[in-house]
């Protein structure tokens, strides 16, 4: 099963590194992952940007990129082109999405659920003691505020056992969201729930 993961998250929770995990331990072109800021942060080098992720520099991309929403929607139409590929792609069986505002998440997955695609969203949430996260622009004062289907709450460091809980959580994340396909296509385990309670956080194991 094909399924789009929107995935979003303050700077620095570990979004990147979630994906990396998942791609490194999937087979050999299952994985893509895409940002609806790529596109924008070609406009923005080609303005002087030295391509550093500091502080001015994701307001620079955060209103650039709202700027471009307003004129012709370019991260969103960029990002279509990219899930069609995706979808065309054989090998592929799943995409990240990262967008970071909660208007453009909705409107991505309301466009994809549109096309007959498989999508959910994805909130990481960095648990760490002390870590507080980019902060300054609207795109990461506002990444916690809205309603995701899931959560992943990152209390690792890297090499002390996070990728293994990535991947645990991501075998679990897919498999509610076929569990629920199949209730859709009328083909559920009468004796498994199918439907998953929306902004649960799915660590049941523990």
């Amino acid at each position: 099963m094909k399924l789009t993961i929107i995935i979003n998250g303050r700077g620095g929770c570990g979004k990147d590194t979630f994906c990396d995990c998942i791609r490194a331990r999937s087979g050999e072109g299952a994985v893509r992952a895409y940002s609806s800021i790529d596109a924008i942060k070609y406009v923005a080098l080609s303005g002087g940007w030295d391509g550093e992720k500091d502080e001015a520099g994701r307001l620079l991309l955060s209103e650039l990129k709202e700027a471009f929403v307003k004129y012709n929607d370019l991260p969103f139409e960029d990002t279509k082109k990219r899930w069609r590929a995706f979808e065309a792609d054989e090998k592929a069986e799943t995409m990240f999405l990262h967008i970071r505002e909660m208007s453009e998440i909705e409107k991505m997955a309301s466009w994809i659920r549109g096309q007959g695609g498989k999508v959910c969203t994805l909130l990481i949430r960095r648990m760490t003691p002390g870590w507080t996260g980019a902060t300054g622009n609207p795109a990461d004062d506002g990444a916690e505020a809205g309603l995701y289907d899931f959560v992943y709450e990152n209390r690792f460091e890297r090499g002390r056992g996070m990728e293994e809980d990535m991947w645990a959580f991501y075998g679990r994340l897919r498999a509610w969201e076929e569990e629920e396909a199949a209730a859709e296509a009328g083909e559920a385990d009468p004796f498994r729930p199918a439907v998953r309670p929306r902004g649960c956080v799915v660590k049941e194991w523990y």
